[in-house]
């Protein structure tokens, strides 16, 4: 639509995201006046109007790049987990209970980030869990197994049966979250090959 004197920012940016900016590419950035809106800044940016800005850019890259980008953040956050996950287990199999449930939280919502990232890249990208392999793997088996890894740790929790939570960090979260590196690699090089194709 017509872009005038009321069009919100917002407004604006789904015009760009719309007409303006090619597919294969993602508005990263908003720049007003030279400033990079970010957080609670760009939250109440996007309902002024247009016109009270008096310069707007819009910075993109393009989507392979962000997936890309995105799924070498997660890879670093399973990555991360290791040492406070064997740290976990160490004080758990010592009996010092309360001390190991202070790096298990961190551990357990680190995990969820981190697999919310690459479900965020799956959709961005398009490839649905089917589409990835790893190993004669397929991603579906392995999110199956990851869920229920972690059902088993809840049930544990709640039945405070800190043996089997020490168990499980131990052979199945360790192995998994290696695994996840794999699947990783998978998906980031598919998106690669899949964006190269297309342009």
């Amino acid at each position: 639509g017509a872009i005038d004197a009321e069009t919100t920012l917002e407004q604006l940016v789904d015009a760009v995201r719309g007409e303006a900016v090619p597919e294969d590419r993602l508005v990263i950035s908003i720049q007003g006046d030279g400033r990079e809106l970010v957080a609670q800044e760009l939250e109440e940016a996007l309902s002024r109007e247009v016109s009270k800005f008096g310069r707007l850019d819009f910075l993109t890259e393009s989507t392979a790049t962000v997936a890309v980008e995105a799924l070498e953040t997660a890879r670093q956050m399973f990555a991360e987990t290791s040492e406070g996950r064997s740290r976990t287990t160490e004080l758990l199999t010592q009996g010092h209970i309360d001390e190991a449930l202070q790096f298990l939280g961190p551990c357990t919502s680190t995990w969820q980030r981190a697999f919310d990232a690459v479900a965020q890249v799956l959709a961005l990208t398009g490839l649905g869990l089917e589409d990835v392999e790893a190993d004669g793997m397929p991603l579906t088996d392995m999110v199956e197994s990851w869920t229920d890894q972690l059902r088993q740790m809840k049930e544990a929790f709640e039945g405070k049966d800190f043996v089997l939570i020490a168990d499980l960090l131990e052979y199945e979260f360790g192995p998994t979250t290696d695994r996840w590196s794999v699947f990783i690699d998978s998906i980031s090089e598919q998106t690669q090959e899949n964006y190269a194709q297309v342009h």
